[in-house]
Formats: structure tokens, C-alpha cells, sequence
């Protein structure tokens, strides 16, 4: 496992306040176990749109006859039939978060963090800031907390001419 590594044990060994600011990737619910552990503040980022429990999490709407899990394959506009699709999904989901993803994740952290540590769910939602990429306009308009940051196209440089851009997607197509 990662955390056994001789790099990240040697992480694991600085005092408490040694970290000013902890950035992870936001998809490994273990991770968050870095903010109890160094008593710094933490922003996750996503690679991608978040799953629909971290925004449950976050304390975002989640409600299935209008939001979908980006996984699910189903877009914001569900037809009716897709719409109980969507329960079925995020429910379970959910459960599986509930019951099986998060206490174990909860087992993990509390081996190598701490094991007065609180409840990895409690301790996610201690978190300062999550960035993720999304970009609005395919994104579900859901209403979203104040501490979810919406990035995207941040890969793209503005100065480019459009031939050079063409160029690149000319050669990716290759």
C-alpha cells in the first residue's frame, strides 16, 4: 500500500503543524485524514465532476429526480423513466458509500492518522475548499455550497493561435 511507503511514512513522522495547506486529490476518502492529522487546513481538487455522495458530503442538494451522479451516464435533462433509473443508482450509491466504502476508508485512515481520529465523514466535511472540473455549461446546475470551486479548460493557453490550436487537435486525432 501506499502509505507504507518509505516516502509517505516519512510524511507521516512531521509534528503536527508542520503543513500550512494540504492539497489531495478529492476521490480517496483516506486522504482527508491528512487535515486531522496535521491540523492544516485542506483543499481537494477533482480531476473530475464529484461523485454524488462527496457532494451529499459537502452538504450539496441530492435530490435523484433532479440531479444525476456524473457515473450514471444520465444527463441533467432525465426523462421520467430515467428518473427512477437515477434513484435506483444513487441509492445504491449510497448505501454502498454508507455502509461499505466509507467505514472501511474510516478503518484505513484511522491506522496511519490516528485512532482518536473522528469519523472519516465527519472529517471530510471539515474541508476548506474542493475545486472541481467542470465546466458549466455541461455541468447538472445544481445549487452548490459556497466551498465547491468550479475550474475548467485551465489546460488551454489563451494566446495560442487558432492554427496551433488545430494543429494540437489535428495531432491527438492521430
Amino acid at each position: 500500500m501506499v502509505a507504507e511507503t518509505e516516502a509517505v511514512q516519512y510524511i507521516l513522522k512531521k509534528s503536527e503543524n508542520y503543513y500550512d495547506l494540504i492539497l489531495i486529490e478529492s476521490h480517496s476518502p483516506i486522504l482527508y485524514g491528512l487535515q486531522y492529522k496535521f491540523e492544516a487546513p485542506l483543499i481537494a481538487i477533482s480531476s473530475l465532476e464529484n461523485l454524488q455522495y462527496l457532494e451529499y458530503l459537502f452538504g450539496n442538494p441530492m435530490h435523484p429526480a433532479l440531479y444525476s451522479d456524473f457515473l450514471t451516464g444520465l444527463y441533467p435533462e432525465l426523462k421520467f423513466y430515467e428518473k427512477f433509473e437515477n434513484l435506483y443508482l444513487i441509492l445504491g450509491s449510497y448505501l454502498l458509500n454508507k455502509f461499505v466504502f466509507y467505514p472501511r476508508a474510516d478503518e484505513l485512515a484511522r491506522i496511519y492518522f490516528g485512532k482518536d481520529m473522528p469519523y472519516i465523514e465527519d472529517v471530510i466535511k471539515n474541508t476548506s475548499l474542493l475545486f472541481s472540473n467542470v465546466n458549466p455549461v455541461f455541468s447538472d446546475r445544481r445549487p452548490r455550497v459556497s466551498n465547491i470551486i468550479h475550474y475548467f479548460n485551465i489546460h488551454i493557453r489563451k494566446n495560442d493561435p487558432i492554427n496551433e490550436v488545430r494543429r494540437m487537435v489535428i495531432d491527438i486525432k492521430r
